[in-house]
């Protein structure tokens, strides 16, 4: 066996940090005249155009845009008001070669798809929320959510990426559901995320589970939860709570309908 250490392959070379957020409102245009860092354009509302150096793309709600840095950003508005946040990154080197360093690149530059859009202005609406926080920890979690969106991003509009099949699709959602079955999942925002039509992917879902989606979160829930009634001495409202359902009595109700006594046998 091969013990020696090998850390400096776990991190990469370099990665991304937010150094800026506004939610902005525009009545006219507005401009960003050739900034150092990143520029991430996600629109909220309104109607009008971006445009990125030389390239003019239609400003709608629910669309994101990423301009390199050095690229003029001019944002008009042709209707009402337009709403819409501005984020700004900046590539923070690890101490990569200076070759290394020079190759690092945004994975993508101009309009990219942003699929579920709840889950990418969620992100966004908590970052700019603690974008005033001071405390380390604080400040550590904003960079957390600030990758994830990153994340989101990257897995949609990485260059080469190729469209699944349908019930590949479906398979990697499960997958995705049963990792993150805690959080406000719904059939509308997976089916767009797998880029399948909603009834097909409620058709292909139960045929891979044989459940609807509902009924599947809530039985991992459930069963999360008895692990957790029989691991820790939690109250019911904070395992409630910590595997996803909004109300500790549904839980409590569907605690006891799935293991009868189990409840009453621990007090």
């Amino acid at each position: 066996m091969n013990n020696e250490a090998s850390g400096a392959k776990l991190s990469p070379p370099s990665f991304f940090a937010m150094t800026a957020i506004q939610k902005v409102n525009v009545e006219s245009w507005q401009d960003y005249q050739e900034p150092e860092d990143y520029t991430m354009i996600v629109a909220t509302d309104g109607e009008g155009l971006i445009e990125i150096e030389s390239c003019t793309y239609r400003f709608t709600r629910e669309r994101c845009w990423i301009a390199a840095p050095r690229q003029n950003v001019r944002i008009s508005c042709t209707s009402h008001v337009l709403d819409y946040y501005s984020l700004t990154f900046r590539v923070v080197h690890t101490g990569a070669p200076m070759e290394e360093q020079a190759s690092v690149d945004f994975f993508c530059i101009g309009e990219l798809t942003c699929t579920p859009f709840s889950r990418v202005v969620e992100l966004i609406t908590e970052i700019y929320k603690h974008r005033d926080a001071t405390e380390a920890l604080q400040l550590f979690f904003n960079h957390v959510r600030f990758e994830e969106l990153l994340c989101v991003l990257a897995l949609q509009n990485v260059p080469g990426k190729t469209s699944l099949d349908p019930r590949r699709a479906v398979e990697r959602s499960i997958t995705y559901v049963e990792e993150h079955y805690q959080e406000p999942l719904t059939v509308d925002q997976l089916a767009q995320e797998a880029n399948v039509p909603r009834w097909r992917y409620t058709q292909l879902f139960k045929e891979r589970t044989g459940e609807i989606l509902l009924d599947y979160i809530n039985q991992l829930r459930i069963n999360r939860a008895k692990q957790l009634l029989l691991m820790t001495g939690d109250r019911i409202k904070e395992i409630a709570q910590n595997v996803g359902f909004n109300s500790e009595y549904y839980c409590n109700r569907r605690l006891k309908q799935a293991e009868g006594s189990l409840l009453a046998h621990l007090g």
